[in-house]
């Protein structure tokens, strides 16, 4: 589901943005695959100096360990072959070009 607020207008590449949010939504979904009833929800919302996207999901969570590792370049819970280890690496590095910031909880 989506809560998208109307957000002050910013300045960033469109398509950089995309692939950030594609990139969330694909690990949103196989983080998600074993659940019964998956739920993914995206918002957006402000305050006074910051414009704010959330993507969250039901799936089966990070542990401590492994939190502290998810945007590591060439870091992977999946299986051999499953996965670069990339995406999240190059969505902070995009987000970040941005002057803006990427976190996991």
């Amino acid at each position: 589901n989506t809560d998208l607020a109307a957000t002050t207008l910013i300045s960033c590449n469109p398509s950089q943005i995309n692939q950030v949010l594609l990139n969330l939504f694909n690990n949103a979904a196989q983080a998600m695959a074993q659940t019964r009833h998956p739920q993914l929800h995206i918002s957006s919302f402000e305050d006074p100096t910051h414009v704010y996207i959330r993507v969250a999901d039901n799936g089966t969570g990070i542990d401590e360990d492994t939190l502290a590792k998810m945007f590591e370049p060439f870091f992977t819970t999946k299986a051999a072959g499953e996965g670069t280890g990339l995406g999240l690496a190059i969505s902070k590095r995009i987000v970040e070009m941005m002057n803006g910031r990427i976190w996991m909880i």
